[in-house]
Parts: C-alpha cells; structure tokens; sequence
C-alpha cells in the first residue's frame, strides 16, 4: 500500500468513526445535504428551462451560457478549496503528523490535494456533476458529454490551481501583511486621484466609451471561442495536460511549497504585540478598575482586537457605511419607511455587519480556555449571562452611535429618535442573544490556539457545520425581526420584539447551560 492509498484510508476511517459517534457532525452533514437537495432542485428545474430556450436560439448562446455555467461552478470549487487548505492543510494535528513523517515533497503534495478532494471539494463536485450532467443530458443528450468532461476537469484543475495560490499567498504575502496593505493603500489613493484628474479633464465620458468598445470586443471574441466546434473537446484535452502535469513533474515544486508553509505556519512569532491606538489606552485603563467578571471580559476583548488589523478595518467600514448612506437613502424611498424606521434598519444593519464575522464564536471561538471559565468559582448562567452583556454592549453602543449620526442628517426630533433607539436596541439584544448564547452549542475544550492561522479560524471563520447553522438562523432572525418593525405599527412592534428578545433569551440560556453541562461531564 502506498502512502497516498493510506491516507485516503485513515481520511475515510476517521470520517466514518466521526459520523457514527458524533451526533453533531451528523446533524451538521444531514443539514447540509439537505441545504445541497434544496440548491440542487430549485436549479434543475431553473436550468432546463434555460438551456432549452438557450439552445431554441442559436448554438452561440447556448455554448457562452454553458461556459458561464461552468465558471460559476467552478467558483464554488476555488471557495471549498481554499478553506479546506487553510484548515485540514495547515491547521489540523494531521498536518502536523504528515510533516514528520519521511515522504517525498510530490508525495506530501500529492497526499494534501487527495484530502482536499476528499474533504472540501469532492461533495460539491459530485452534487455539481450530478446535477448539470441530468440537466445537460436532459437539453443536448450525448453531446452532453464533453461539456460534462470539461466540468470536472476543470473543477480538478481549479481545486490544484487554489491549492498552489493559496500556500502562495500564505508563504509570502502573510508575513508581510502591513506592507501589502500599506503598497494597496498607496495604489488605491494613486487610483482615486487617477480618478479625479480623469473627471476633472472631463475625459471620464471618452474612457467610458472606450471601455464599453473594449468590453464587448472581449465578449465577441470570448462568443466566438466558445462557439468553434471542437473548443469543448480541445479545453478538455488541455485540461487533462494541466492535470498531468501538476500530478507528476509540478508536484515536488508545489510539495516543497507546501512544506515550506507548514514550516513556516510552525516557526513564525506569535508573540502577543498589542497595537494600541490613540483612545484605546484611556479606555483599557478605564476597565482595568473594573474587578468583575464582566469587567475582565471587555478588557480581554478590547486588548485581543486591538492585535488584529481586521478589527480597525471594521472601524473604517462603519466610516463609510456612514458615508454611503446619502446615496443609500434615495433607494429606501422606495419602500414604504418612515424616517424613524429608516434609522432604525439603517443603524441596526451597520452594528449587524461589525461583528457579524465575530459575535457568533464568542463562546465555541474559545476552545480549551473554555476549561478556565467552567473551572472558575461562578455559576455556568453566570458566566452566559456575563459573556453576553460584554458583546451586547459593544453592539448596542455601535448602533446607538449611528442612530443619533443618522438621526441629526434626517432631522428626528427627540420623540422619533427615541423610537428609533427603543426599536434598535431591542433588534441588537434580540441579535446578540441568539448569536452568543447560540455558539455555545459548538464549544470544544480538545481545540487548542498556538498560532495566528489557528486564532484566525478558531475565533473568526465558519469551520464547522455548528457555526453555518448558527449563520444561518442568525440572518433569518434579523430579517424577522425586520419585517416585524415594518409590518406592525410601533406599539405592536414593540411588544412583539420584547416577547421575541425575552423567549430567546430563556430558551437560548437553558440550551447553552445544558450543552455547557455536557462539557463538564
């Protein structure tokens, strides 16, 4: 057996162990089958109807629609593969294990691309496949089958080309994000005052000619490759090259990447270097006086994001979601929305979007420092109740603040304003109850930190089924609760939010006590 086939073995053991004895991957596997059951019926039935009206046409349409489809679901391939990378290739014990051990650099390449295929890629591909392959059988019969060829060649070929990219940007662009991010600065400010110069010349009108003149050149020529006869059958023959040669004479270059990564991941400084800027000092001193639990928690939030440059640029979003919303608010005149519920959503979505990535792991984005709460002399309601006031706060302080900026450009007097903050106070608190009790249920004390790239998943990505669940009833609930306040009348959406606020916060407290039960058991 040689070492490819037993990693694919060990790979499918431990998948196997994993669905029979962990019910919540099971539940998570069951919840995404059934979401890919769902995409798969909604657009079979979408997409017969529009590959025969496509091909009821011409043979031109129908080829440049079918290379259309064939990117965007090779789109879906480069999502999967890179997270599958960054977390089974990078962040896992079983890199780990792999990198000790005495293989060839084309073996160790070899080895990550059969587990991403297996991991990330293979059940998107195969859902992909099945479904153009029934509805491309269904329009063009065989000759379907080239265009099904040309799929999973190139889905292969996007899943190495991610792959490659991907420890690529790892190895040399993460060491030096700072400088990156400063050189992207100073391109985006050349651009902008690009820009400005072309306006102010008056030449924008000439350039926006040109580029419509060049843009559907490009699409004519990109019409007329798509539609020679044999360009489905040559694409498949390059792509089986490309794939010949990524497999055997590119895999000890890429395997020496990857090993390099690892190495790199393994030895780089995580030491903890607080960046405090101006007014973060005053405030971190502000909370050292206060020796609570609550206390300790906002000082610990406040010093951990103020490592992370995501966190400033959070800040910068907010500018300019504030800055956008003049141009916004002519589209919200087409809804009927009074200025109070115009400040309101308005408000409510900015403090959404801030810590949208963030709040949802504010309990499982713990991992093993888990133990020290749970170990600690306080009630495990205590700690939920103390864990969720530390995110609401921030929350509601984001949203209060865009009220009254908002509230002064559209002119609300005091009584309208105060409705606005009562209906987006109780919108956030609905929003952080749900968000933090919720990520309680995908806790985990065997997962440990050592690195920034295992901070950065841990705390900030989507990495488990738990987590795109809790996504996903987060966004349903904040759209319900939308229609709430613009389908009732203020009374009404008052009384309606506070009943909502106050079951999820029963409902979500008893949940979260029982799962953190569990843990100490």
């Amino acid at each position: 057996m040689n070492p490819i086939q037993a990693i694919l073995r060990a790979s499918l053991q431990s998948t196997s162990n994993g669905l029979r004895f962990d019910a919540r991957l099971r539940v998570g596997t069951l919840f995404a089958l059934l979401i890919q059951l769902l995409l798969a019926a909604w657009a079979l039935s979408h997409l017969i109807s529009a590959w025969t009206q496509w091909k009821a046409l011409d043979g031109m349409a129908m080829s440049a629609h079918l290379w259309l489809t064939c990117l965007l679901a090779w789109s879906m391939i480069v999502l999967f593969a890179v997270l599958t990378t960054v977390v089974h290739g990078l962040g896992s014990d079983e890199a780990l294990l792999l990198a000790i051990q005495p293989f060839e650099p084309a073996t160790r390449f070899r080895a990550l691309y059969s587990l991403v295929l297996w991991r990330g890629v293979g059940n998107w591909l195969l859902s992909e496949a099945l479904l153009l392959g029934i509805a491309l059988s269904l329009t063009l019969g065989w000759a379907a089958l080239p265009w099904l060829l040309l799929l999973v060649l190139g889905a292969l070929c996007v899943a190495w080309l991610s792959i490659f990219l991907t420890l690529l940007a790892i190895h040399c662009i993460l060491p030096y994000t700072g400088r990156v991010l400063l050189y992207s600065l100073f391109c985006a400010m050349g651009l902008g005052l690009l820009l400005l110069l072309v306006h102010s010349l008056h030449w924008d009108a000439v350039w926006a000619h040109k580029m419509s003149r060049g843009s559907a050149l490009l699409f004519a020529q990109f019409s007329a490759l798509a539609t020679v006869p044999l360009a489905c059958p040559i694409s498949d023959c390059l792509l089986v090259l490309c794939l010949l040669l990524a497999w055997f004479p590119l895999a000890r270059r890429t395997g020496l990447l990857y090993l390099a990564t690892l190495q790199g991941q393994q030895g780089r400084d995580s030491s903890p270097r607080a960046v405090v800027r101006p007014g973060s000092g005053m405030l971190l001193t502000l909370l050292k006086r206060r020796r609570t639990l609550l206390g300790a928690l906002l000082f610990k939030g406040v010093l951990q994001q103020s490592r992370h440059l995501f966190a400033w640029l959070r800040l910068l979003v907010l500018v300019v979601l504030l800055a956008l919303f003049p141009l916004v608010r002519p589209s919200l005149a087409s809804l009927p929305l009074s200025d109070t519920l115009e400040v309101t959503f308005y408000a409510a979505c900015m403090a959404f979007l801030a810590l949208f990535e963030y709040m949802p792991y504010a309990i499982g984005g713990e991992g093993a420092r888990l133990t020290l709460y749970l170990t600690a002399p306080l009630a495990p309601a205590t700690f939920l109740r103390v864990r969720l006031c530390s995110y609401l706060l921030p929350t509601l302080l984001i949203g209060w603040l865009c009220a009254h900026l908002l509230g002064l450009w559209t002119g609300l007097n005091l009584l309208a304003l105060s409705q606005a903050l009562a209906l987006l106070s109780l919108l956030l608190t609905g929003y952080a109850t749900l968000t933090v009790l919720g990520s309680a249920l995908d806790a985990d004390l065997t997962q440990f930190v050592e690195d920034n790239l295992q901070t950065l998943m841990l705390e900030e990505m989507p990495i488990t089924p738990r987590r795109l669940q809790l996504l996903s009833l987060t966004i349903l609930l904040f759209g319900v609760m939308l229609l709430l306040c613009w389908k009732l009348p203020m009374p009404g959406a008052l009384l309606a939010l506070v009943a909502l606020d106050a079951l999820l916060l029963v409902i979500g407290e008893r949940l979260a006590r029982a799962q953190l039960a569990r843990l100490l058991r």
